[in-house]
């Protein structure tokens, strides 16, 4: 029979998305909860709560810079790098310089908003003052969980806006322009297949040919390329569950990747998982592939010097253009929000505008010439 543990000991378990949770249970108080990639890290944050209780009878010794360091070494093992990485620049850029002073029990609204203030007074952009906004809002979130705060102040803040610059897509004279070069570039079936799915640069280098189903003409993204620590080129699950998906292929594009994997297989690339591989057999380092192959195609093609992303966003334009719904479109692109779909929608008006301006033309002129072959039989008939 298992020892039962202590009351306020902790508990931990194994969740399914792969991290440890520790967990301590408090009477008439919400439990304190971490989380780890193992158990032995988890066990030792639960043992620094039990001996220095983060409990409201103690805020008021530290500073909001000393609670924004504390909680990033514990966010540090539950954020991807990337997102780690986002918040930590916010930190120690923006939050820490202008607000790091104050003590964490004394922040009060007013403080918020003069810290937003003073940044953008500085030149700050909207961005940068969206990331320190967000990085602090989960920070205070945090200490108000612990019971450090009596309550999250941000919550009273205005988030900054920010105006997003138009997103560059190309038209459809400039995407038949890209095409004629690609299909000479050793990278042939790469950019076409992120043109016609719409897919993340790191989803596309992460795809393995298990991801790949000829039969129904489907690629299944899972997985997404990514830079760690210093540097190193890391395999990890995409960016939200929304961008674990099945995405359909048309068959020109299923055709192109199904030449790609026969000279693979010619070649020593036959035995290596991933779908667009190096010559060694590894997965493509992004800024190389941008640097050294998209870039030039772009420069010889006489394109503008457009993002690596644009290709999604052109993909999403051009099936907005086309009339596919809203949801479609999310579905496909792995949106985890309706908003950003609808992004798609604004930067395809112009577009669509000029379609709905046609087809009321087509309409009128319809309507005109039937109009007038029915004035013509009524006079015939009178005649």
């Amino acid at each position: 029979m298992k020892p039962r543990r202590d009351f306020g000991s902790g508990t931990i378990r194994k969740r399914k998305d792969g991290r440890v949770e520790g967990r301590i249970s408090r009477p008439y108080l919400p439990p304190l909860i971490v989380y780890g990639k193992t158990e032995r890290e988890v066990k030792e944050k639960l043992l620094r709560l039990q001996r220095a209780p983060l409990s409201s009878s103690q805020p008021t010794n530290i500073s909001l810079g000393e609670w924004l360091d504390h909680w990033l070494e514990d966010a540090k093992s539950e954020l991807k790098h990337n997102t780690y990485v986002y918040y930590a620049d916010a930190v120690r850029k923006h939050l820490k310089p202008y607000a790091g002073h104050f003590k964490l029990a004394d922040l009060k609204v007013a403080d918020i908003k003069q810290l937003l203030s003073d940044l953008r007074r500085d030149g700050v952009g909207g961005r940068a003052r969206q990331r320190a906004y967000q990085a602090l809002y989960r920070a205070l979130n945090v200490a108000f969980k612990d019971e450090r705060i009596p309550r999250n102040v941000c919550v009273l803040v205005e988030r900054p806006r920010h105006q997003a610059k138009a997103k560059a897509v190309l038209t459809n004279e400039q995407i038949r322009v890209f095409r004629e070069p690609v299909a000479r570039s050793s990278h042939h079936a790469l950019f076409i297949l992120a043109l016609d799915s719409g897919m993340r640069q790191g989803e596309l280098l992460a795809l393995r040919w298990e991801d790949v189903n000829f039969s129904n003409r489907t690629v299944q993204v899972r997985a997404s390329l990514t830079r760690g620590e210093a540097g190193k080129l890391v395999i990890q699950s995409p960016k939200t569950m929304a961008s674990v998906r099945i995405i359909r292929l048309p068959k020109a594009t299923c055709d192109v990747l199904w030449e790609h994997r026969k000279r693979a297989l010619r070649t020593n690339l036959g035995s290596s998982p991933w779908v667009f591989a190096t010559s060694v057999g590894t997965p493509i380092n992004k800024d190389n592939l941008n640097h050294r192959h998209f870039r030039p195609l772009l420069r010889r093609a006489g394109l503008p010097p457009i993002p690596f992303h644009a290709l999604r966003h052109t993909h999403a334009t051009q099936l907005a253009i086309n009339g596919v719904s809203p949801k479609a479109i999310q579905t496909r692109l792995g949106h985890a929000s309706s908003r950003m779909t609808l992004d798609v929608y604004t930067h395809a008006q112009p577009e669509m505008e000029e379609q709905a301006i046609a087809a009321l033309d087509k309409m009128i002129a319809n309507c005109g010439q039937n109009c007038g072959q029915s004035r013509r039989k009524r006079s015939d008939s009178r005649a």
